[in-house]
């Protein structure tokens, strides 16, 4: 398998989906959660390569700021957190509690999957 670093959108897709799924929240503390996320991605793709040290994405990690997906539908947001899903999907990262918990939220909607929006949808977003 691979993975790479997401880019911001993708990570603001990822906390758009938990926060349609919990509730309301700050921009802080989407701002916090979206660190978290992109954190997880760096371990997974520290996991699968040895050459990376997750700590080379710090600056990037440390200076996002969560933002609303703007101009994309729910499947694009769906297809691009099942994109993170999958970029993260090495070493122990899948075992992490932040992990479980958007795979949990994602297959909530996994009848959309099938749907001919998702299916146009990107895989992951730019940005």
């Amino acid at each position: 398998m691979s993975a790479f670093l997401v880019g911001h959108q993708t990570i603001n897709a990822a906390a758009t989906l938990i926060l349609m799924a919990e509730g309301p929240r700050s921009v802080e503390e989407m701002t916090k959660l979206g660190k978290s996320l992109w954190l997880m991605n760096a371990i997974a793709v520290e996991d699968c390569y040895a050459s990376v040290d997750a700590s080379e994405y710090l600056d990037a990690i440390n200076t996002y700021t969560f933002a609303h997906v703007e101009g994309v539908d729910f499947a694009a947001i769906l297809k691009a957190t099942n994109c993170f899903l999958y970029q993260c999907s090495e070493g122990h990262v899948p075992e992490m509690s932040l992990f479980k918990k958007l795979d949990a939220i994602t297959e909530r909607y996994a009848a959309h999957k099938a749907t001919d929006a998702y299916e146009a949808a990107p895989w992951g977003l730019c940005g």
